[in-house]
């Protein structure tokens, strides 16, 4: 009893960390901007914190001699993307990436290391819970006292959407999501009228915002959840097919709930749609008087001189312009498939090119695990998750409590999996819904644990083909950059000289990269160069081709372009447009 007592403590910091972990990272990327510089040093504060107690908590409980399958698991896939440091563009990047996942999975793996048994196992899930109804309460609390950050307005073709404490109508609402099958499951449990009310608010409470919200990824994540519990859960087959019926019946009405807010046709363009004209330099060069068409509308826009004359409101179905970015990230990745880009440059290595979409990502978990580690880490990852959750249905459970817990802990994991094709999340510890997710899948194996593999046969294995990866990759990248310094040096003999009669156009991209653009036809836009600071090309763009241009360019790799140009006349060049010299990169 006394060991129960010291260790109760711990138990409860641990809870703490977790709740306030959760309920910082939404307020880093949320609605109320004076709080989001505090909460993002609050929230790696939080993490290092809950780590500690996490480490302190296994210690005290012994759990280091209960490391199993899924710490191995983890492990290797911390060590695949640590690898990729060795054919990474931006090594520090996926570096310091790895870290903070590394972070994570050792203080998930020390949570369910030292929780061991159910009861534990449900204070753990109590904590994400609070944590989700925090969030999902100060929603609330924005929305009493500052309805216009808690409401994003309509537009001629968006419905209004609740946002609450997030920064966007989809931000909050991943937490939320994660959490409803551990709400459902705590208000099964509940035992006393009190806690059963208050286990039920919470409930309506999380899905009403994902419903207010219209964010078809939580919805679908939620009720993708709570049908995992529905089937995990219950004993009887007569009762497991009642619970999924009632979570599809749930789901229904909640979508066609989402459809009654309508688009205001007399409403304004909200101010992130209205751009600041360029600005314009005036030089003895006179560039065209229209301005060059901007990069992020190039896949998708009509070709020259054809308007785009058709809506394109959001529907319950529509991609909202997903699948173009999908599309081209797929295409993006298949130029280096096998080992990827490295861990951590998502961000860095898409670039948003699509006319429909907008975000610097293409808002897919498994897409993006196919940029950063390519088929292997696609596989690794899913295939490690996946194995948590077959061992959760072929493991039988002693009691309907601890069946319960597990199907809980599944539908967290469910949630997050389904999530995750709608925003790339899964591996962004900055991400609010990241950290439960994780929590769900070592809780899950700590419930269904599984023998650590043999080190003797693993490590060898592990090493070995980490190694190979590694060959490949850096193999990957000397290839794309030979494929792409082709592609680009054929677009610039077409050009031909540089001060060709037909460039009408410039580009200032930034104070090392800057292009110029050239007429073919009636198009002042049809060719584009883009040129570094030390002369080299790094991106090519074709747009005689639209609404699909041929785009080819190592703006993420530039060292490894072979295609060069006359810097000091691309520098002459611009500065005959009126681009002041101490704009340019100096020859």
């Amino acid at each position: 009893m006394r060991n129960a007592l010291d260790r109760l403590p711990l138990e409860r910091a641990l809870q703490l960390s977790i709740v306030l972990l959760i309920l910082f990272t939404v307020l880093s990327q949320g609605s109320l901007l004076s709080w989001i510089d505090t909460a993002r040093k609050l929230r790696w504060l939080t993490l290092f914190a809950f780590v500690a107690l996490a480490l302190g908590y296994a210690w005290s409980r012994g759990g280091f001699r209960r490391l199993g399958f899924a710490h191995a698991g983890g492990a290797v896939l911390i060590a695949l993307a640590l690898a990729s440091v060795a054919w990474s563009t931006f090594p520090k990047l996926t570096f310091e990436r790895t870290a903070a996942l590394g972070l994570l999975f050792l203080g998930c793996g020390a949570v369910a290391a030292g929780a061991g048994r159910p009861r534990a196992v449900r204070r753990v899930v109590d904590a994400i819970v609070v944590g989700a109804a925090a969030v999902g309460v100060g929603g609330l609390l924005v929305l009493a006292f500052d309805h216009d950050r808690a409401v994003q307005p309509a537009t001629s073709a968006l419905a209004a959407r609740y946002q609450g404490l997030g920064g966007g109508p989809n931000t909050a609402m991943m937490i939320l999501a994660v959490a409803a099958p551990l709400a459902v499951y705590v208000l099964v449990e509940a035992r006393r009228p009190l806690a059963r009310a208050a286990a039920l608010a919470n409930v309506v409470l999380l899905l009403g915002s994902i419903v207010a919200s219209g964010s078809r990824g939580a919805l679908v994540g939620a009720f993708g959840g709570l049908f995992a519990v529905a089937v995990l859960g219950p004993v009887e087959r007569r009762h497991r097919l009642v619970a999924a019926g009632v979570v599809v019946a749930l789901l229904v009405v909640s979508a066609a709930l989402t459809r009654i807010p309508q688009p205001n046709p007399a409403a304004p363009a909200l101010p992130s749609a209205s751009e600041p004209p360029p600005v314009v330099f005036q030089g003895p060069r006179h560039a065209v008087a229209e301005p060059a068409p901007r990069l992020q509308d190039d896949v998708g826009h009509p070709p020259y001189g054809v308007a785009e004359t058709t809506k394109k409101p959001r529907t319950l179905f529509g991609s909202s312009g997903r699948a173009q970015a999908w599309n081209g990230a797929i295409h993006l990745g298949a130029q280096r498939p096998v080992a990827g880009f490295g861990f951590g440059t998502e961000d860095h290595v898409f670039t948003d090119r699509y006319v429909d979409f907008n975000s610097n990502v293409p808002e897919n978990s498994y897409i993006g695990l196919f940029l950063q580690l390519g088929i292997a880490g696609v596989a690794a990852f899913v295939g490690f998750v996946l194995a948590l959750l077959g061992f959760a249905v072929v493991e039988p459970r002693a009691s309907l409590g601890e069946r319960r817990l597990v199907a809980a802990c599944a539908g967290g994991v469910v949630a997050g999996l389904l999530l995750g094709g709608f925003q790339s999340y899964l591996y962004a510890v900055g991400n609010n819904a990241t950290a439960a997710v994780w929590l769900c899948a070592f809780l899950l194996a700590a419930l269904v644990p599984r023998a650590l593999p043999s080190l003797r046969v693993l490590l060898p294995a592990t090493a070995t083909i980490l190694a190979t990866l590694v060959v490949v990759g850096i193999v990957e990248r000397s290839h794309r950059a030979h494929d792409q310094s082709r592609a680009m040096a054929q677009v610039a003999a077409e050009i031909g000289p540089l001060d060709a009669q037909q460039l009408d156009q410039y580009r200032y991209l930034s104070a090392r990269v800057q292009c110029l653009l050239y007429r073919r036809g009636k198009n002042p836009f049809a060719l584009e160069l883009c040129v570094d600071e030390s002369g080299r090309v790094v991106e090519t763009i074709d747009r005689r081709t639209a609404p699909k241009p041929r785009i080819h360019g190592l703006r993420d790799d530039p060292s490894r372009s072979s295609v060069r140009v006359d810097r000091a006349e691309v520098t002459r060049l611009l500065h005959s447009f009126g681009i002041p010299l101490s704009y340019l990169p100096r020859t």
